[in-house]
């Protein structure tokens, strides 16, 4: 079984040594934390499909990121044994335990999920999408459809919370649509089942990445929470992350799209400052990561059906992840289609020595 894999065991840095269970009591990552002189804010990479894999959550860390989360995988994969679910879940380069970003409709098979990655001693936790509006996702009835019901909500988080001993979280949105506003009822879902805390995109599910984050609703929602909060939503910089905690207050805030192509923001340094050279450097760190961990998670048992080798597999993938890298680099417009077509860092190579 793919779950049983040997792997080490790490101890995050921010939480307490003798246990990973309870950590958002006994000491809250999600709190502004204080070197002795200055706030220091609680930077989180979010989710997101197709992206945060393993090398680029190191890339992040190695950034001081303060956590990070896998893709969204499926929990019916996970209790199916599911090889693509599996590779989603590798861990290979993190050097801190990342969430285990999960997503589904059952109770039951969620539980049965949350005890098999408990299970691989890799995770730092276990949280549930609850959010997220793809029409392919919530047509199916999960991700931004649980908004709907929050009984549902409930029940999935309790069955989680009695199957794990890790920190069980949610990832949600302020509200179905602006008439819609159902953060309380879904906020009380999640304490009544004893999550540990909840992340919430100041958006809607209506209005997607669209529009300007619903701070003033966040700030109540912060108000009346018993359970750390985490604010998401139009962070496109350090000084956008503090000015979300000074206007609602809460414990710690989630980067997503800013972060691709610039992990460099955890640290607070000015995209337009990074040079071309850090960049390269970045991009091709980043896409040995991903050839090692493929040759890593499938043996080396190439030809496959989508590549011929882990080379070629991790380079088509890393694709976009290029786009991002590049943007706003001067005659980088003419190398776009290339890009697109591109199997070998070889052939990487030669587009970034033409820059």
């Amino acid at each position: 079984m793919f779950y049983k894999k040997k792997v080490e065991i790490w101890v995050y840095l921010l939480y307490c040594p003798s246990s990973l269970s309870g950590i958002f009591m006994k000491k809250n990552i999600f709190n502004n934390l204080t070197d002795g002189s200055q706030k220091v804010f609680a930077m989180l990479l979010a989710p997101m499909a197709g992206y945060t894999n393993s090398s680029f959550r190191r890339c992040c860390t190695d950034f001081s990121a303060s956590l990070t989360y896998t893709e969204m995988v499926s929990a019916r994969g996970i209790t199916n044994n599911s090889e693509h679910t599996f590779q989603l879940l590798d861990t290979t380069w993190d050097n801190t335990p990342p969430f285990a970003h999960i997503y589904g409709k059952t109770p039951d098979v969620m539980a049965q999920a949350a005890e098999i990655l408990t299970s691989m001693n890799r995770f730092a936790g276990v949280d549930i999408n609850c959010g997220c509006p793809a029409r392919k996702v919530a047509t199916k009835g999960y991700g931004s459809k649980l908004m709907h019901n929050p009984q549902l909500i409930y029940d999935i988080v309790k069955a989680a919370k009695t199957a794990t001993n890790l920190p069980v979280t949610v990832k949600t949105r302020i509200g179905i649509s602006e008439k819609n506003l159902n953060y309380k009822e879904i906020l009380d879902a999640v304490q009544q089942a004893n999550g540990d805390a909840i992340a919430f995109h100041a958006r809607t599910t209506t209005n997607g990445h669209k529009g300007s984050p619903m701070l003033e609703q966040l700030a109540d929602l912060k108000s009346i929470a018993k359970i750390p909060v985490i604010g998401n939503g139009g962070v496109k910089s350090k000084a956008d992350a503090k000015y979300m905690i000074e206007q609602t207050g809460v414990d710690a805030v989630m980067i997503g799209q800013a972060a691709l192509g610039n992990p460099w923001i955890f640290e607070d340094k000015p995209f337009e400052t990074i040079t071309l050279q850090q960049k390269k450097k970045m991009l091709i760190k980043n896409i040995e990561m991903d050839i090692k961990l493929l040759g890593n998670f499938y043996n080396e048992t190439f030809p496959r059906k989508w590549a011929d080798t882990a080379e070629e597999g991790a380079v088509v993938h890393f694709r976009s992840h290029i786009f991002m890298y590049l943007k706003g680099t001067p005659g980088w417009n003419p190398f776009k289609n290339q890009v697109s077509k591109i199997k070998t860092i070889k052939q990487l190579q030669e587009i970034l020595n033409q820059l």
